[in-house]
């Protein structure tokens, strides 16, 4: 009897009691509760310690894919300024003073610092040989370095001759 009325004057103090006796609350134990937060804060741990990691790894790796870094080679660089035209593409050699048209020769072994421009519509460079694609665009100046390895053919020098466009910027198709 006198339990009763303490447990009508306290409530709160008597659901507490039972709480800690039996360790359960709404029917769901404390125990597995607090389990279950510590399984999510390891795997919240973990899967943000990926992400960064990941993050770094994409981050150094672009960075060092970047087509402006210079690239390492035996000699100087060899300037050529690319300027693509209405189905044709124009290459200047400015330190040698010769420009030619759809052709491109550059030695084997040495980096070749590419600026290109177009003259009209967007145009992508792509250069199956060396294994690099990049856009050129009317009124702004892209930078691309390459290195051409040595060809089995010919040891001096490889001609990489221009037969096929990529996407083509009118209505005529370039062969």
């Amino acid at each position: 009897m006198w339990g009763e009325a303490w447990r009508a004057q306290c409530p709160q103090s008597y659901s507490r009691a039972i709480l800690l006796k039996t360790g359960m609350a709404f029917g769901v134990s404390i125990r597995s509760n607090f389990t279950s937060m510590k399984v999510r804060a390891v795997g919240s741990v973990a899967a943000s310690l990926t992400v960064i990691l990941l993050g770094g790894v994409i981050c150094i790796g672009s960075h060092q894919l970047d087509p402006r870094a210079p690239i390492p080679g035996k000699s100087d660089p060899l300037h050529v300024d690319v300027v693509a035209l209405d189905w044709k593409w124009l290459f200047i050699y400015p330190d040698q003073g010769v420009a030619m048209l759809n052709q491109l020769v550059i030695p084997a072994e040495t980096p070749v610092e590419f600026r290109l421009t177009s003259a009209t519509v967007m145009n992508s460079f792509f250069v199956p040989q060396l294994g690099s694609q990049i856009y050129a665009m009317s009124g702004m100046a892209t930078h691309l370095n390459l290195l051409a390895g040595c060809p089995p053919r010919s040891p001096d020098s490889v001609a990489l001759p221009w037969h096929r466009c990529v996407q083509s910027g009118g209505s005529v198709p370039s062969h």
